[in-house]
C-alpha cells in the first residue's frame, strides 16, 4: 500500500524520506502557501454552514460527518487542484475510509508475504482489490493534472509530485507511488482537523463565556459584516521574521505586556511543582548520604587518599542521581497535578 515505502509515514529515514517530507513541508504546509487557497476554503467554508444549517432543522444531528466531508473537500482540493463532485468526493471518500479502516486486517501480510499470499490468499485477493479501487479513483484526477500543465491556476500537491524526482533513486514517482503519496495526503489531514473542529465546538458550547468572546473578537475583526467571515485567513500572507520579527510584531500590535500573557497561570503549577522536585529529591539525597551505606562510600573515599571536597562529598553517582530524579519528579507531578488542571482551565479563560 506505500507502494514500497515511498510515502512518508512508511519510509524509512533517508534521501527519499528527506526529499518526500521536504516537498510537503515547503510546497504545501508552508504558510507562504495559504493564500493560494483562501477561494477554496471561502466555498468550503460556506459549504459546511450550509450544511450545519440544513442539518439543524431536525431536532438533534452529528456534527463531525459534516467536519470530515468538509475537511475532505479542501483536501481534494488542495491534493489534485480542482473542484470534483459531490458524487467523486463521496467515492474518494469511501475508498479511503474502507482501506483505512481495513489496514489492520492486512499488517499481518507484511510478515513472510512469500507464505501468506499461499495461506491467506483471499485475504491478498480482498487488498489488491481495495488497491484497485483507490487507483480507479485517484489515477484519473492525477492524469488530468499530468495533462492539463499549462493550464494551473493553483499548484496543487499532484503537480509537485510530477515534477519530484528522487536524486537518490534517480528517477521520477510513477503513478503506483503518487496513488500512496496523494492517498496519506488526503488520510493524514482528514480526520485530525475534523476531530479538533469536533473539540473547539464542543468546548464553545460547553463554555458560554468563550462563546460570546469569540463573538466579539470575530464582529472586532470584521466590523459588523457577517460577509466578511469567510474572509479572515490565517496569517500566512506575512511572515515574521524569526524570533526577532515576532517580539517587535506582538510589541508594536499588543504591547509589552501580551509577552507575559498567561504568567500567572504558569507560575501556579511551575512553583509548586519545583518546590514539591528540589525537595524530595534533596530529602532522599540527604537520606543516603547520612545512612551507613552512604558514610561507608565517603570513608571509602578518603581512605584511598582521594582528596574530597565538600562538593565532591554530596556526589551521589550517574545511577542514583536518575533514580532520584525520578522519584522526585513523579512526586512533584502527583501532588501537584491539580495545579495543572486549575493552569489549564484559567489559560483557556484569557
Amino acid at each position: 500500500m506505500s507502494s514500497n515505502q515511498h510515502n512518508i509515514s512508511s519510509a524509512s529515514y533517508g534521501a527519499t524520506w528527506r526529499t518526500l517530507r521536504r516537498n510537503l513541508a515547503s510546497e504545501m504546509l508552508h504558510p507562504a502557501k495559504v493564500k493560494s487557497f483562501s477561494e477554496i476554503r471561502n466555498w468550503v467554508l460556506d459549504t459546511l454552514i450550509n450544511r450545519l444549517k440544513t442539518a439543524s432543522e431536525s431536532e438533534s444531528f452529528m456534527a463531525i460527518p459534516h467536519f470530515h466531508y468538509a475537511m475532505f473537500c479542501l483536501l481534494v482540493f488542495m491534493c489534485f487542484g480542482e473542484r470534483v463532485s459531490d458524487e467523486k468526493v463521496n467515492e474518494i471518500e469511501r475508498v479511503q475510509r474502507t482501506l483505512l479502516l481495513s489496514m489492520s486486517r492486512f499488517n499481518i501480510l507484511n510478515f513472510w508475504p512469500q507464505v501468506t499470499k499461499i495461506l491467506l490468499r483471499k485475504r491478498w485477493e480482498e487488498l489488491l482489490k481495495l488497491r484497485k479501487g483507490q487507483e480507479d479513483v485517484l489515477l484519473p484526477l492525477i492524469r488530468a493534472r499530468k495533462q492539463n500543465k499549462g493550464s494551473k491556476s493553483v499548484v496543487s500537491y499532484a503537480d509537485t509530485l510530477l515534477e519530484l524526482e528522487l536524486k537518490e533513486e534517480n528517477h521520477k514517482l510513477n503513478e503506483d507511488e503518487m496513488v500512496s503519496l496523494c492517498s496519506e495526503f488526503l488520510n493524514g489531514g482528514t480526520d485530525t482537523t475534523s476531530t479538533a473542529l469536533q473539540w473547539i465546538i464542543a468546548n464553545l458550547v460547553k463554555y458560554l463565556n468563550v462563546q460570546r468572546k469569540l463573538v466579539e473578537e470575530i464582529r472586532e475583526v470584521i466590523g459588523g459584516d457577517d460577509s466578511g467571515l469567510t474572509k479572515i485567513v490565517a496569517p500566512g500572507s506575512e511572515t515574521l521574521g524569526g524570533v526577532i520579527g515576532a517580539f517587535q510584531h506582538m510589541i508594536q500590535t499588543e504591547g509589552i505586556f501580551s509577552l507575559y500573557k498567561g504568567l500567572v497561570p504558569s507560575l501556579i503549577s511551575i512553583a509548586p511543582s519545583s518546590a514539591v522536585f528540589y525537595g524530595v529529591y534533596d530529602m532522599l539525597k540527604s537520606s543516603y548520604l547520612h545512612s551507613p551505606k552512604g558514610m561507608q562510600r565517603t570513608q571509602n573515599l578518603n581512605k584511598q587518599g582521594q582528596k574530597l571536597s565538600a562538593f565532591d562529598q554530596l556526589e551521589l553517582g550517574p545511577v542514583r542521581t536518575l533514580l532520584y530524579g525520578d522519584i522526585a519528579g513523579a512526586c512533584a507531578e502527583a501532588a501537584t497535578y491539580p495545579f495543572e488542571v486549575v493552569r489549564r482551565q484559567l489559560q483557556f479563560q484569557i
